[in-house]
């Protein structure tokens, strides 16, 4: 999660920064990794698909149970693959949400 914060410092400030309150753009995004799996088509194949279709998906982030999760439509930025000689290719993902995701928590 993230929000700028509207410059409101002024010669009253005593030098120090301000900001306004109540303001500033808002946005969430967040980023996956893990082990290419390029047999079964469930990680490698689908990220890449999401950047293809140029469509919004519905990202459901945080723990199964447990905890806070954060759940809306987000598009995808960027899905990258590394396969070093002799090594396990890895994968990693990001993604922006559109607009608010809605926060929920799950027990």
């Amino acid at each position: 999660l993230s929000r700028e914060l509207p410059d409101a410092t002024t010669k009253d400030s005593g030098g120090w920064e301000q900001h306004l309150d109540g303001a500033g753009l808002r946005g969430a995004e967040g980023s996956v990794s893990g082990l290419a799996d390029y047999g079964d088509g469930e990680n490698v194949d689908t990220l890449a698909d999401f950047i293809y279709s140029r469509n919004d998906v519905t990202v459901i982030f945080g723990p199964a149970s447990g905890g806070v999760q954060f759940t809306g439509p987000a598009g995808f930025s960027n899905v990258s693959l590394e396969a070093p000689n002799e090594e396990a290719g890895t994968y990693s993902a990001d993604w922006k949400f559109n607009g608010e995701p809605t926060k929920s928590f799950v027990s």
